[in-house]
């Protein structure tokens, strides 16, 4: 699982939830071991549609907006890996314009700069 945050500007809320459960891939190709992948498949898609309903796009199986706030599954290759992604771009704009602000706001504040050698400590 891995969990995105956004920065201290927007008090580091989480924006992205990437959760990744991989599959058996230690199975082989035999009758029994397709079946057991399969069912495993059908398991994950009848939970997840059981939690979440219907798909708002069913082509590409995300729930929600995409341009907001959305929820995306899939499953993929020989082992069914399954993937869920829970994401805000909402949030994680409104971080960047936020911190966005905040560097211009510290570009006007005066810096202290260090007297170089060469000027003699002003002597």
């Amino acid at each position: 699982m891995i969990i995105d945050f956004t920065s201290l500007a927007t008090e580091n809320i989480s924006y992205r939830i990437f959760y990744k459960n991989k599959g058996d891939a230690s199975l082989n190709t035999s009758a029994k071991n397709m079946k057991i992948k399969k069912d495993r498949q059908n398991e994950f898609w009848d939970l997840v549609f059981t939690v979440y309903g219907l798909p708002d796009d069913s082509d590409k199986l995300i729930w929600g907006n995409e341009q907001t706030s959305f929820l995306h599954a899939k499953m993929v290759g020989s082992a069914y890996d399954a993937y869920l992604i829970l994401e805000s771009n909402d949030l994680q704009n409104e971080d960047y314009f936020k911190w966005e602000d905040s560097l211009a706001e510290m570009k006007t504040i005066k810096t202290f700069n260090f007297v170089s050698e060469e000027d003699n400590f002003g002597e």
